[in-house]
């Protein structure tokens, strides 16, 4: 039980006070208080779940930051992850979230990246036109919006829906290394336009 401690907080103090109250009130009355106890922690979860930024370490693998664990954020990229699946009574939380962090970053992001895998599990409708709320309250701070994973998925539920998922504020990626090769290369091009243009070079086609 002990080493449950370390894995699940939670779950330790579900089992703790569970054990608790079949010792005091009997074996029915005390699974009946468990579980309604685990029913609200679950909806705690769900309503507020933990979130993460996450960033890049020497290797450029992509972990989690925090906690003096050498983890940097990529220059210019937030990249967000949501630990639980977004619904029609979460999703206003999540996008209040997104902005907050995005306005109150002290190194202005160009891009947000999130992780969709673990956050869009099914088509809700509330849940996408969310997305295409979020897009654009970014696009008026001049940020672009990138979904990483689940592409296949994604796509299909926004035709479905009829709404857009292939604009430039919006953009679908199969993972999140792809979405930072993606940006990578947006930037390269941007650069290679910008000297071109100062230096009075006609721009390449094709």
């Amino acid at each position: 039980m002990w080493q449950l401690r370390k894995r699940n907080t939670q779950a330790f103090y579900l089992a703790i006070f569970t054990f608790v109250s079949v010792v005091l009130v009997g074996v029915i009355s005390g699974i009946g208080l468990a579980v309604l106890l685990g029913l609200l922690q679950f909806l705690r979860t769900v309503f507020r779940p933990t979130e993460q930024l996450l960033g890049v370490n020497a290797d450029g693998m992509i972990h989690s930051m925090g906690n003096g664990n050498g983890i940097k954020a990529v220059p210019g990229v937030m990249i967000y992850r949501f630990n639980s699946p977004l619904t029609y009574f979460n999703v206003a939380y999540f996008k209040r979230r997104i902005l907050n962090l995005v306005d109150s970053t002290p190194h202005p992001a160009d891009w947000v990246v999130i992780d969709a895998v673990a956050s869009f599990t099914y088509a809700d409708i509330s849940v996408l036109a969310a997305i295409d709320e979020l897009k654009r309250d970014l696009k008026q701070r001049n940020i672009k919006l990138i979904l990483a994973g689940r592409r296949t998925e994604l796509t299909r539920w926004f035709r479905i829906n009829r709404l857009k998922s292939h604009d430039d504020d919006l953009v679908l990626v199969p993972d999140l290394y792809l979405a930072l090769k993606l940006i990578q290369s947006k930037r390269r091009v941007a650069e290679k336009q910008e000297h071109e243009s100062e230096t009075g070079l006609e721009p390449e086609i094709g």
